[in-house]
């Protein structure tokens, strides 16, 4: 399975599991989105509804007592038709093959894509039958804010028109800014009632970030939310926990594989640890400015808005200790998300990193940024950012973990590299590597594992004492079914896992605290710091290679030892 060649020539070799093909829902659900006349739903929330209407996940209520309404509610009086026409053309680039009956549903009689293809005459276009079928499923209702509880008794009213209330399963989708997340929630409960329901259906509210700038402000947001709900009924976002290649970084460190087993030396649980990696680097990299985002981003700055996140849960997947009880579950640990042991690991872990300080930190700001739309003249915000942390425990004692996120920077990728201090090495041969050993799990833009390591090719070579680097490489076939052209699938994969209830896939509540307990103190500190400039389109500031460098770190890893 593995071949391992030298001279730098790649072995590629299909190992990660493909996710698994989703099944239908089998309860009658509606799926209300609040702010659906706005951007991020027509962009990005419609497209991945209509993603799960395709693969049969989403069957239109007029087709069985278990099928789905979904409502759109917003401030933008428009009619239904109206509304359909606004979404429809984000859905029209959505398509990857449009399954016909004859090819793939003959046996399946009781799907939108068997009625919609049934429907089509020769001169017609099955995509955009399929279209208007999804929008079928669709409709909308305007109100004067999101404290009309007139307009959602009237989405409730037209809803038991068709449902019965009592097994009827409610999914919101918050498509608003966060200061509209508590007004908005406590209309739902007043005009649904959810606490007088005695059985049956759920209740669920699916909720985009930003969470609060600070740790205080996220305080008063969570607050608000769970005097309204209880935390199994918020579901909220971070799409990074949706990219494939995120998923598989459990399975890769706990799952019982020939990949894990060959680069760990058969000894994974030391390993992954102080004994052999000298610092973990995460990165992101964005070509982009803000794309217009300008007045949003201002007010967040490059660390609250990927790397107190995003990066941070991507390094919690790193570096936390095994989910108790799945040492024996590989199915389980593969697929099953229901459980909170993920996110306990999560907190664990969270609640031994250290508050970086200004000597852990570098910031800097692209040049031009200034003049962007909405963006303040005398703007302080950071564009680029690259931190130091350290985790206080038995593993990783005394290994920095570095996230660095920037816009306007030479590439677009975003992966993780664990830089190898030793495997079966004496002190001389460490010496002597010319290139760093390292392990490298690319998200972005391809999605593969890769093992670069440094060893004698040939017997001569160890007589001498030189070394080559040889690579093992283990490419991840994307799944396709869900992907959408445009359309990042990591959101349709959430909006499923939220259906379906699987909370290990969204960001609990204390996992927000902590990671802001983290990172408040450095975000007043740096309020007071200028940025350093840099060109668009480079690597980043020069002061941030005083983060990154490989001398500085094990000097600073010998001193936390």
């Amino acid at each position: 399975m593995m071949n391992r060649q030298k001279n730098n020539k790649e072995s590629i070799t299909a190992f990660f599991p493909q996710w698994e093909s989703p099944s239908p829902l089998t309860s009658p659900t509606v799926i209300i989105v609040l702010g659906a006349s706005g951007d991020l739903a027509k962009k990005k929330t419609y497209p991945c509804l209509f993603q799960l209407y395709k693969q049969h996940i989403l069957i239109p209520s007029s087709l069985s007592n278990t099928g789905v309404i979904i409502y759109g509610f917003g401030r933008t009086q428009l009619s239904n038709e109206e509304f359909r026409q606004k979404i429809r053309p984000f859905l029209s680039g959505c398509h990857n093959k449009v399954n016909t009956c004859h090819e793939n549903n003959q046996n399946n009689s009781n799907t939108p894509e068997y009625h919609a293809a049934a429907a089509v005459k020769e001169e017609d276009d099955p995509n955009d039958v399929v279209v208007t079928n999804f929008l079928s499923m669709c409709f909308y209702q305007a109100g004067q804010g999101y404290n009309d509880v007139k307009a959602f008794l009237s989405i409730r009213d037209s809803i038991l028109q068709t449902k019965q209330e009592d097994n009827l399963d409610l999914l919101f989708y918050m498509a608003t800014p966060p200061n509209i997340f508590a007004i908005a929630t406590k209309t739902i409960v007043q005009a649904f009632r959810y606490r007088n329901r005695s059985s049956g259906g759920f209740i669920r509210v699916l909720y985009e970030k930003p969470f609060g700038s600070d740790v205080t402000s996220y305080q008063q947001l969570s607050d608000s939310l769970s005097s309204l709900l209880e935390e199994r009924q918020m579901f909220r976002i971070d799409h990074y926990l949706g990219k494939d290649m995120v998923r598989q970084i459990p399975i890769f460190r706990f799952g019982d594989s020939p990949l894990r087993m060959a680069i760990m030396n058969n000894n994974p649980h030391y390993f992954w640890s102080r004994r052999y990696i000298s610092k973990v680097v995460i990165t992101l990299k964005e070509i982009a400015g803000t794309d217009g985002r300008g007045g949003y981003f201002d007010q967040y700055g490059i660390i609250r808005d990927v790397i107190q996140n995003h990066l941070l849960q991507i390094m919690c997947l790193v570096a936390m200790e095994e989910p108790t009880g799945s040492s024996n579950k590989q199915e389980q640990r593969r697929h099953d998300t229901t459980m909170d042991e993920m996110r306990d690991a999560k907190c664990d872990l969270l609640r031994h990193v250290q508050p970086p300080t200004l000597k852990d930190c570098v910031v800097g700001q692209y040049m031009g940024y200034r003049n962007e739309p909405m963006v303040k003249e005398d703007s302080k915000t950071p564009t680029f950012a690259v931190i130091r942390l350290f985790i206080d425990n038995d593993r990783w004692r005394g290994v920095p973990f570095i996230l660095m996120a920037g816009k306007g920077l030479d590439e677009q990728s975003l992966e993780v590299e664990a830089i190898v201090c030793k495997i079966g090495l004496s002190g001389i041969e460490q010496q002597q590597q010319s290139k760093e050993q390292k392990l490298t799990i690319q998200i972005q833009p391809k999605q593969y594992v890769c093992f670069h390591t440094n060893e004698h090719s040939t017997p001569e070579e160890e007589k001498n004492g030189t070394m080559q680097q040889s690579k093992m490489i283990w490419n991840y076939k994307r799944h396709e079914k869900l992907a959408c052209p445009g359309n990042d699938d990591a959101y349709t994969k959430l909006i499923y896992d939220a259906l379906q209830g699987r909370s290990s896939s969204f960001v609990r509540d204390d996992e927000l605290r902590l990671s802001w307990n983290i990172f408040t103190p450095l975000l007043h500190d740096l309020e007071k710091v200028e940025t350093y400039p840099y060109e668009f389109g480079s690597k980043g500031p020069l002061q941030a290679h005083k983060i990154l460098d490989l001398n500085a770190v094990q000097n600073l890893r010998q001193s936390k030892l």
